[in-house]
């Protein structure tokens, strides 16, 4: 039993469904967005300085960061699933 008076809270909880029982995708970001990060990697900010800088958030920004690194950078000329 927990000590305390915060109640209990799941680490991980369900994401929010739609009407039409699909995923919430407010992950999806523009091709706009995606240009704007990779500048900003270029110039050598990291993650958390990229999210500043671009309005979007760490853990966003903190995956694509992640794939730079690897040298991948086709994902910053890709349109999302939407954009197509």
């Amino acid at each position: 039993m927990q000590t305390g008076t915060a109640p209990a809270v799941p680490v991980f909880q369900q994401m929010a469904k739609t009407k039409d029982n699909s995923r919430n995708r407010n992950y999806i970001i523009s091709l706009k967005a995606k240009g704007e990060m990779l500048s900003c990697f270029e110039k050598g900010f990291g993650y958390k300085r990229t999210a500043t800088e671009t309005g979007l958030t760490r853990y966003q920004v903190r995956y694509y960061h992640r794939r730079f690194a690897s040298g991948d950078t086709a994902w910053a000329y890709k349109p999302s699933r939407d954009e197509r």
